[in-house]
């Protein structure tokens, strides 16, 4: 394994004053952070609504703390984009834009199918009644399905699946519901954790697991074709994308899933707001404070009122929270500028994948290797030379690469 990088002070700073974030709930009593995420996803609007107050309230009280550790990041950051991931976001972001009307319409439905009269920023987490609910199973039955699905579409799957399963497949409890991935022991095979609640899956839940599978996968392969390489920053989430792209394919169109198809699509209403509005939204909000912070650091009020901007077009509203710039940590680290850029890209090419099994038909496991081989590197300019793309990327090729959430949503 190669030695990491030093992780910078300001980095560090915000770590500190992150776990130093202390929840309560109205009456002023502590509450725990896993809990109030769970009140996000409740099916009772006004539980929602206390939950994200509780997480807003928590984290708007050290703003001026978290104001000035974003203009020391934004100063210590390379803006020049295209220089260091061989793209110019601009093409990317129109063609993002495009699918914007498209997702504000179906948040509008989903308002109206979780009791929201109008839609808030705080329902983006809330699940639908009974999406899939009913179809819960027990782990080891979700995984022989998942095996099933996977096998349809990438030679191997199903085996994998297995051999993951059988070791490397974890449940423990959480302070906050988030499914990820790690080495237990370092320099060791990668692991996949799970909540606790994944006891029983439901079909909605099983695209989350295949992105986790996917994480490892791609890992062992990584390990095969660049022994001790990290995963490059561009292609990090690509593979597990893929998979869980793959499942949310089978879920929309397999018959056994057919009469759940509304209910799982609002589901996954969730993932595409976060990656096609709120992605886009941060990597704007980034390149304002890194171009800023060459004048000096930016009051407060300036930080606030830019962001209320951005996010006000690209949701179409101004959010009623502003803690999601305290939140994201890649904006305090001045190792990764733009990441949520690299997010973007790796997403994008998972979409193309996607659109290869789609018109292709079942991906054979060399297939899939090459694939992986192909974005060892983090030069995204050179991904692209190598699928034989010499031309600037436009807006017309990004957006033929949404395809799938186009037809999906439309």
């Amino acid at each position: 394994m190669k030695k990491e990088e030093k992780v910078p002070e300001v980095y560090e700073a915000y770590l500190r004053l992150c776990r130093d974030i202390k929840y309560a709930d109205a009456a002023g009593d502590a509450v725990s952070a896993a809990g109030l995420f769970d009140g996000l996803r409740s099916a009772d609007p006004s539980e929602r609504s206390r939950a994200w107050d509780s997480l807003c309230g928590a984290w708007n009280r050290r703003r001026h703390d978290f104001s000035a550790l974003l203009a020391r990041a934004s100063a210590e950051k390379n803006s020049d984009v295209q220089e260091r991931f061989g793209v110019d976001p601009a093409p990317l972001l129109a063609a993002v834009g495009d699918t914007r009307e498209l997702l504000l319409r179906a948040l509008e439905r989903k308002a109206e199918r979780i009791g929201a009269g109008k839609f808030r920023f705080c329902d983006i987490w809330a699940r639908v009644r009974n999406a899939g609910a009913s179809g819960a199973v027990p782990l080891p039955a979700a995984l022989a399905r998942l095996g099933d699905i996977l096998e349809r579409h990438l030679e191997g799957g199903k085996a994998f699946v297995e051999e993951v399963s059988a070791g490397r497949l974890h449940l423990e409890e959480q302070a906050v519901d988030c499914p990820h991935c790690g080495t237990p022991v370092p320099g060791g095979p990668v692991h996949a954790y799970m909540p606790l609640r994944f006891g029983e899956v439901r079909p909605c839940d099983l695209p989350s697991l295949a992105h986790e599978l996917g994480h490892v996968m791609h890992c062992d392969l990584l390990d095969e074709l660049a022994p001790g390489e990290p995963v490059g920053a561009v292609f990090l989430e690509t593979f597990s994308q893929f998979l869980e792209g793959i499942v949310w394919l089978e879920l929309f169109g397999g018959a056994e899933f057919r009469a759940l198809r509304g209910d799982l699509l609002l589901d996954k209403l969730t993932e595409e707001t976060l990656d096609l509005l709120l992605f886009p939204a941060m990597l704007e909000f980034e390149g304002r404070m890194v171009a800023s912070a060459g004048k000096g650091p930016l009051p407060l009020e300036a930080v606030e009122g830019a962001y209320r901007e951005i996010l006000g077009k690209w949701f179409g509203v101004s959010p009623e929270g502003t803690w999601f710039w305290m939140r994201s940590k890649t904006l305090y680290d001045p190792r990764w500028p733009f990441r949520d850029l690299t997010y973007l890209l790796g997403r994008m090419v998972s979409m193309e994948l996607v659109q290869r099994v789609r018109t292709g038909g079942k991906m054979s496991r060399e297939e899939y290797r090459q694939a992986v081989a192909d974005t060892i590197s983090t030069d995204f300019s050179g991904y692209r030379r190598r699928q034989g793309r010499a031309s600037p990327m436009a807006t017309a090729d990004w957006a033929e690469m949404l395809a799938p959430v186009r037809d999906m949503f439309k």
